[in-house]
């Protein structure tokens, strides 16, 4: 079994920005709605929520699209 609320880190694929986690929400899911499909390239969308508080840019800023 995983642990869920230990820390993890990631980030886009070129490495442009970066975070770290500190802890993860308790509720992770697939989404297979057609916006998580898009967003995702996939059928489906992996999805874990974490706490703003929780949440560190360590290299970039993320950029805003509407």
């Amino acid at each position: 079994m995983t642990d869920l609320q230990s820390a993890k880190s990631g980030g886009c694929q070129c490495g442009g920005v970066r975070f770290r986690a500190a802890a993860l929400s308790d509720n992770p899911h697939v989404c297979q709605c057609r916006m998580c499909q898009k967003a995702a390239g996939n059928l489906f969308g992996a999805r874990s929520g974490v706490l703003v508080s929780d949440l560190t840019w360590t290299r970039g800023q993320p950029s805003k699209f509407n």
